[in-house]
């Protein structure tokens, strides 16, 4: 990370990711969830095929529902928080559904990541840092 500092601290993360229950089902035809209904639709539309990485996934309940919706036969996650990268692991075996879970600094990925993936997507990562343009940079490479 050249210039690109952190607006939260790792530790936010850690404290974040320990206080998320565990993985519930969206019941995406409930009003009080048109936005992630909304979410889902617009990635429907886009994602054709291929490989589905999300960027910032720690102990996030998107990879298991877009896995389930896209009927992907596994997604990929990164997230560089240990706890959240478990909490991951476990929501992802608790539903069933395979992912693959790297924990890992999205600014320097494992090598065989790097231009791996038709579809990415992050639901709440880049206005954690202060330069955007390195951030999105980093995410799609």
């Amino acid at each position: 990370m050249k210039n690109n500092k952190a607006v939260t601290q790792k530790s936010y993360w850690d404290e974040i990711h320990v206080n998320r229950e565990e993985y519930v089902s969206i019941n995406f035809l409930d009003y009080r969830n048109y936005v992630e209904d909304l979410v889902l639709k617009h990635v429907k539309r886009h994602f054709v095929s291929g490989k589905l990485l999300e960027v910032g996934a720690g102990s996030s309940d998107w990879l298991i529902h877009l896995s389930k919706e896209l009927k992907l036969d596994g997604c990929t996650g990164l997230d560089y928080s240990e706890i959240g990268c478990d909490t991951l692991k476990e929501k992802s075996k608790q539903s069933g559904i395979n992912v693959d879970v790297v924990c890992a600094d999205m600014f320097s990925p494992p090598t065989h990541m790097v231009g791996n993936f038709d579809f990415i997507v992050s639901f709440g990562v880049v206005e954690h840092f202060q330069n955007l343009s390195e951030t999105m940079r980093a995410i799609g490479a």
